[in-house]
């Protein structure tokens, strides 16, 4: 799951480990790993002109409407829209970025690239934890707020879901949150103090409180 694809799991380890997962339920977390595998799949290949029977059949629950740029995921169990980032932007480094693999694995460092570029601070950073076989690991992913519904941006999937439907599909367990008002205020601390990027997204009220104590007046 994610650990293969999206979490950087390098860094995270810097300063955790990854701890056991609180979901039990094993047919749950199988739903949840092939889930995020064909969305996974599915925005890497998209795009591609040639695309074998197999792999139409294997993403035959997501249509896309090409008019309005939204891609639908039904199944059973599921239903939700999603839109790609690369749709969205207007980069061609970062979409060729984000339709290969290059996305992997900096899920933290792009959520605060983001962030310090939100001109209108209606972004926040979401670090919390995702299931992984037998263990949960870390994950950033950004907040949106466009015409009062609240919207995650997943650089690592390519991805734009709803918050509920992506907390849903994604199992994600919200840990901390950092606006991008309070990210730009602290970039020269980060800087200065050569924190790691999880770190810093994971106890940024604990690190200020300690500063603020070692401030002299």
């Amino acid at each position: 799951m994610y650990t293969n694809s999206g979490v950087n799991k390098k860094t995270d380890n810097l300063f955790m480990k990854e701890i056991p997962t609180l979901i039990s339920d094993k047919e749950k977390l199988k739903k949840i790993g092939e889930l995020y595998s064909k969305i996974n799949i599915y925005t890497l290949k998209r795009d591609k002109f040639f695309k074998s029977f197999a792999l139409k059949e294997y993403l035959s629950d997501i249509v896309y409407d090409d008019e309005n740029e939204i891609n639908h995921y039904e199944d059973k169990e599921f239903s939700f829209d999603f839109m790609l980032l690369s749709d969205k932007i207007d980069n061609n480094r970062l979409i060729k970025q984000l339709k290969s693999k290059k996305r992997f694995h900096k899920c933290h460092e792009s959520s605060i690239g983001m962030c310090l570029n939100d001109d209108e601070n209606n972004m926040k950073i979401l670090i919390g934890y995702v299931p992984c076989v037998n263990t949960e690991v870390l994950h950033s992913v950004v907040e949106m707020t466009e015409d009062d519904i609240k919207y995650i941006i997943d650089f690592t999937q390519n991805l734009i879901m709803e918050k509920e439907d992506f907390i849903k599909t994604n199992c994600f367990r919200v840990i901390n949150e950092v606006t991008s008002e309070d990210l730009k205020k602290d970039k020269d601390i980060i800087c200065e103090l050569e924190i790691r990027t999880p770190f810093y997204l994971f106890f940024r009220d604990e690190i200020n409180k300690e500063l603020k104590k070692n401030i002299k007046f």
